[in-house]
């Protein structure tokens, strides 16, 4: 759970913005035209835990290409 956290948390810093926009485009490329966020935990929320699962899995194969593509990021994990 903490890996898919720290993903979700690097794709919605803004100081990674180019690598946001990568995400995006390999969605836009792999889900016809379509983006989807990737949803980050809030403290008291059980919920957002789901969530944070869900939109991972969601654009699981986006992120997977885009991981491999730039594999330095990985490394972040």
């Amino acid at each position: 759970m903490n890996n898919a956290i720290k993903l979700t948390t690097y794709f919605r810093n803004s100081n990674h913005k180019f690598f946001i926009a990568k995400l995006h485009e390999q969605q836009k490329i792999t889900y016809n035209g379509k983006t989807y966020a990737l949803a980050a935990p809030g403290e008291t929320r059980w919920n957002s835990y789901y969530e944070v699962c869900s939109s991972l899995l969601r654009t699981q194969q986006a992120l997977q290409v885009n991981l491999h593509a730039n594999n330095f990021i990985i490394n972040y994990i």
